[in-house]
């Protein structure tokens, strides 16, 4: 459905340049929610305006629905352009008009006729909630009924495709919930394809199948969001996949009494994520039993990646070394689980899971 090709972009002044996009490739395949996860100024914005040229690119092709966006006369832009919607961060709601207005204002510009654009208007407001309030205006209405209005709005011409930019980041995290089940009822009813770009994890493990790591304007890491989350194998990901965990003040554990006097005997600390139905699984109590080593959790968590559970424990293994090498090997045979050193002067056996 989107296929990016080595894209390439650049903001050019008088005193520098910006590399803003580096021969970024990506594809997003039809009926995807695609997510795209970077900070502040990786690049993530541009390159979602590039996909509807918003912003035009140096280099490269963006293919949407096989039209090449580049290429397409301002006519067929503008009409491909209703085929492709877009929600942003701060809604970009007309404050003088009411929701209705708000809503049909695609439609007033397809040049529709009054009926038609009160049939299809009424039924957005109806799917996205909002049949009470079309009345109105956006300053009587809530952050989350302002994001649904734009969603209605983005689904005037019953676009194939949805652009996300940072649509939910400007929401309390309850709300952000509620628009994400939203955003992906819509993806089940109409069949959309959906790009997302977030600088949170929090709404990509939510709702996102694939994702995709921009970093300084090109991309580290891609793959599904199962795997991306269970064994991210960058350290920009790693961050961003810790902070989804509630990692961010672990530091303060690794460096406390009991890891430096596990770590004074010879044992060593890992990080163990769980995937699937075995993230509950006794590892922990099994592997301490089979192989004579104490094996203690010293910070544990569990999220939902979407329907599949995903647990992250930081383990200290205390032992003979040859007892703690063999325990790590055999938790590295184990398909459910990854297994990474945080700490410690044994080297384990085996190759890394």
């Amino acid at each position: 459905m989107i296929k990016i090709e080595k894209i390439s972009k650049t903001y050019r002044n008088k005193a520098s340049h910006v590399r803003a996009l580096d021969k970024v490739s990506l594809h997003v395949e039809r009926g995807d929610i695609f997510g795209v996860v970077g900070h502040s100024g990786s690049g993530k914005s541009t390159l979602i305006r590039c996909v509807n040229r918003l912003e035009t690119i140096d280099e490269g092709r963006i293919l949407v629905g096989g039209d090449d966006i580049s290429k397409l006369s301002e006519r067929d832009l503008m009409r491909k352009r209703q085929k492709i919607g877009m929600i942003f961060q701060h809604f970009n709601l007309l404050r003088n008009d009411t929701v209705y207005q708000n809503v049909a204002l695609p439609l007033r510009y397809a040049r529709k006729s009054r009926d038609e654009i009160e049939k299809k208007t009424t039924a957005l407001l109806d799917i996205v909630g909002l049949s009470d309030k079309r009345d109105h205006h956006p300053s009587h209405l809530s952050g989350g009924q302002k994001q649904r209005v734009a969603i209605a709005r983005a689904l005037a011409n019953e676009p194939e495709v949805l652009l996300c930019d940072e649509a939910t980041s400007a929401l309390d995290p309850e709300t952000t919930h509620s628009v994400l089940q939203l955003l992906q009822d819509l993806r089940n009813r109409l069949g959309l394809t959906i790009l997302v770009i977030t600088h949170e994890m929090a709404v990509v493990k939510d709702i996102c199948n694939r994702i995709a790591v921009l970093n300084a304007g090109q991309f580290v890491e891609q793959g599904t969001t199962l795997d991306i989350f269970t064994a991210p194998q960058e350290s920009v990901t790693r961050r961003f996949v810790n902070s989804s965990f509630e990692l961010e003040h672990l530091n303060r554990v690794l460096l406390g009494d009991y890891v430096k006097n596990a770590l004074a005997t010879g044992g060593l600390v890992a990080k163990l994520i769980f995937r699937g139905e075995e993230a509950n699984n006794a590892l922990i109590s099994d592997v301490s039993k089979r192989f004579d080593v104490s094996a203690s959790v010293i910070f544990g968590n569990i999220e939902l990646i979407g329907t599949q559970p995903v647990g992250c424990l930081y383990v200290a293994f205390i032992g003979g070394i040859g007892h703690i090498e063999d325990a790590v090997q055999y938790i590295r045979q184990q398909r459910y689980v990854s297994f990474e050193q945080i700490s410690g002067q044994v080297s384990p056996r085996g190759a890394p899971h």
